[in-house]
């Protein structure tokens, strides 16, 4: 939420207010700034944001032989693309959450950003349009003998935030 404790009298402090709410808003974390005679707090998510889910699964083909010898495989990459003026923020430990729905053996996920656009209203900074996420899997290990002939498998869930660019 941000809170605004000066107005703009001219064009080039609202535009100057502008830049310093939107770098507010990718930064994070609680930060004060001053510009232009304005002091912005910010204190969590902005009200313009949207939440995108995407789930990728996989199991391993066969599973663990009796020398010990084990399966791996990757899911194929799951893509969210934002459009317009929706951006991801990679700098905010809280843009993504990963939920494990199920899982046997050793498991583990990858996420990618991709498509970094420049935002306009602050030059030299660019964000992401896309996160990709994709799960990979190993059968478990033996022993137990239980587990000879054991596939792996992750199933797995990434909701992602964006943010929206103001302009």
């Amino acid at each position: 939420m941000l809170q605004q404790t000066a107005h703009a009298n001219t064009p080039f402090q609202a535009y100057a207010q502008a830049r310093v709410r939107l770098l507010l808003s990718l930064v994070g974390r609680p930060f004060v700034a001053a510009a232009v005679g304005l002091t912005t707090k910010l204190s969590g998510w902005s009200d313009s944001m949207a939440e995108f889910s995407v789930v990728a699964a996989v199991t391993t083909p066969g599973g663990t032989d009796v020398d010990g010898e084990r399966e791996s495989a990757q899911s194929d990459w799951q893509k969210i693309t934002l459009s317009g003026n929706e951006r991801f923020n990679p700098n905010d430990p809280n843009v993504y959450s990963v939920e494990c729905i199920s899982q046997r053996g050793d498991t583990d996920y990858q996420v990618v950003w991709d498509d970094y656009t420049p935002v306009v209203l602050i030059p030299g900074l660019t964000l992401p349009r896309t996160i990709s996420f994709r799960t990979t899997c190993r059968s478990p290990k033996v022993p137990p003998l239980s587990n000879i002939g054991v596939s792996g498998s992750a199933h797995a869930k990434i909701t992602a935030r964006s943010i929206v660019i103001p302009g």
